[in-house]
């Protein structure tokens, strides 16, 4: 346990807080806020509450005061606004509560853009033959190319890992319980599907390769888990991992993590290739 921390600052860690704060009375009534809570409604230049006493303030604000833990609020400059609040009651009597305000707006489009997404993949029936619950490689190339796009123009990191299963008795049931395994242990950002050959594809949003490398052997725990608690055969799992770059598309992208699984498949020194 860290040791308590002297009053000024403890106001200083909140006032400096990227995550916006409103502190309130037993009564509900704002009496003090910090500098992101003034960013975010637009009142950086003036001082708290005292701006928050005037009618234009309290009727901007009380959409932020309510029970709500999810709002949708238009914000100084006409933009809708999609804010997460977490409420803290304070202790003893009387003590009031505080608020803070987590603008998840960025996730949230994201989100519904990958539901869009995902249902214009079925509409166009790419998912798996037989692994019903993951896209075929066409799926996944349509779903792969706006994140390369993305990837490409603001230089964020993108990753894919491919893996097959070697085992003697290859089938149906295993495949689902890897399946089931790796959409289990992955974020909801992250895609699974997987190729004619029935090896998985996996791409992750905002991964640096090394951490895909450091993905896989977690999975790899999990997998090797699985074969000791389901089935009565070993399997051998092997990995190719790369990630996005400049002037790569998602054809070309998956064609390198094909050939990295490949060579994984084949150097005899290991399961893992990096390319």
């Amino acid at each position: 346990m860290l040791e308590q921390l002297a009053p000024n600052q403890a106001v200083e860690i909140l006032e400096s807080s990227p995550l916006a704060m409103l502190l309130l009375d037993h009564a509900g009534k704002v009496r003090a806020c910090n500098r992101a809570m003034l960013e975010l409604i637009g009142e950086s230049g003036h001082e708290c509450p005292d701006k928050f006493s005037s009618i234009s303030g309290a009727v901007r604000l009380s959409p932020l005061l309510g029970t709500d833990t999810l709002v949708r609020w238009i914000d100084p400059n006409d933009r809708m606004r999609i804010l997460e609040i977490d409420v803290i009651p304070l202790k003893g009597k009387d003590a009031g509560s505080v608020r803070f305000y987590r603008d998840v707006t960025s996730r949230q489009q994201v989100e519904r853009e990958r539901n869009q997404l995902i249902e214009k993949t079925r509409e166009l029936s790419l998912k798996d033959r037989t692994l019903t619950s993951l896209l075929n490689r066409r799926g996944m190339l349509l779903l792969l190319e706006p994140l390369v796009a993305r990837s490409r123009r603001y230089n964020n990191p993108l990753s894919v890992v491919m893996l097959a299963i070697s085992t003697q008795q290859k089938d149906i049931s295993l495949l689902d319980k890897v399946a089931e395994l790796l959409m289990d242990q992955l974020r909801w950002a992250d895609l699974v599907g997987c190729n004619d050959q029935h090896d998985f594809i996996v791409v992750l949003q905002e991964t640096e390769r090394d951490d895909a490398v450091k993905l896989s052997g977690k999975l790899n725990k999990h997998l090797a888990q699985l074969a000791d608690n389901q089935l009565n055969h070993r399997i051998n799992i092997y990995y190719g991992i790369t990630d996005c770059r400049k002037n790569d598309n998602a054809d070309s992208l998956l064609h390198r993590a094909q050939s990295a699984l490949e060579a994984a498949c084949g150097n005899g020194r290991g399961n893992l290739h990096v390319l």
